[in-house]
């Protein structure tokens, strides 16, 4: 079921899996350890097994179809089971469950989150699941490749994959952090407070309403940003107020007066900040721009601790105004 006819596996069956297959993982190196000694008869005891979802399942007699599946919780054990294929025999048997679903079914996501309830699973993770975020993801994939980015919607979903540089991936929790300094001030928690930060853009963030192309620009900005601290092309001394200068940034080309998220307008917004982006001296010229508020507001105090202040993002606001 996990092989295609040249024998490799089918990464996409795995599509709705919280996570992607983690190599260096304790659990995985037991679980073929389990394989490869005389407990495999016992697998089927051990492991907790396979969950497969499917549009529609066919009994006739012994045999079953299975039509339009997907696996839901299992990635990490169908991994090992491929590839320590040959160490297989008849003795091990593979505890499955198979449900058949409507492929949009709310009930869906609910069993993805509780057969994934065995390990920790963050946040992010679950966040994974929805509707948004597949948006999101096909979003990032439709983008020339001048202006790609790669966009992680599950853990290590790029991990192996030629042609993808790791400062081009941009994972959930990183997504989070760059649209809600960008466009929902929360710069101050951006850097260290995760907790402040989920918390505060509870209800406000990764919405069904809202255009990916917020959330790419802000991506955007934070890679064209990165690269010129990379490049010593700015100071270092500006480092810890990354996420502030994304905010910056984004009043100084596009104006103080943002429209609703959710609007029309929003998207001619953000297409002006995407028109600077796509320019590197351009962009240069208006990230080196941003520093002049940042002096003003630290007044000569570049200390780290300031950055996560509420006062100083205040600070940062009277200068805009």
């Amino acid at each position: 079921m996990i092989i295609d006819e040249s024998g490799n596996i089918i990464k996409g069956l795995f599509y709705d899996n919280v996570r992607d297959f983690d190599v260096d993982n304790e659990v995985n190196r037991e679980i073929e350890a389990t394989i490869k000694s005389d407990e495999h008869k016992s697998f089927v005891l051990y492991n907790n097994g396979i969950t497969i979802v499917a549009e529609d399942i066919n009994v006739v007699g012994d045999k079953m179809t299975v039509t339009d599946y997907q696996i839901v919780n299992g990635c990490q054990t169908s991994h090992v089971l491929y590839y320590n294929e040959k160490s297989i025999d008849d003795a091990l048997y593979i505890p499955i469950k198979i449900i058949a679903l409507a492929r949009d079914s709310r009930l869906k996501n609910n069993i993805i989150k509780a057969n994934n309830r065995q390990t920790p699973v963050k946040l992010e993770e679950l966040e994974a699941l929805t509707d948004f975020q597949k948006k999101l993801e096909e979003y990032y994939k439709s983008l020339p490749e001048d202006k790609q980015l790669f966009y992680e919607r599950r853990p290590r979903q790029f991990n192996g994959i030629q042609g993808v540089e790791k400062i081009r991936i941009v994972d959930i929790s990183s997504q989070m952090r760059c649209f809600a300094s960008m466009f929902l001030d929360q710069a101050h928690n951006a850097g260290r407070y995760r907790a402040n930060l989920q918390d505060e853009t509870r209800n406000k963030i990764f919405l069904s309403n809202h255009d990916p192309i917020g959330y790419y620009v802000s991506a955007y900005a934070k890679f064209r940003l990165d690269a010129l601290f990379r490049k010593k092309q700015m100071d270092g001394k500006y480092s810890p107020f990354k996420y502030h200068m994304l905010n910056i940034f984004r009043i100084q080309v596009s104006g103080n007066d943002m429209p609703a998220i959710y609007s029309n307008k929003f998207i001619k917004y953000c297409e002006k900040i995407e028109e600077i982006l796509s320019d590197e001296n351009k962009s240069k010229e208006a990230f080196l721009k941003t520093t002049a508020i940042i002096d003003r507001a630290v007044n000569g105090n570049y200390d780290r601790a300031s950055a996560k202040t509420v006062t100083f993002l205040r600070n940062i606001k009277d200068f805009l105004v």
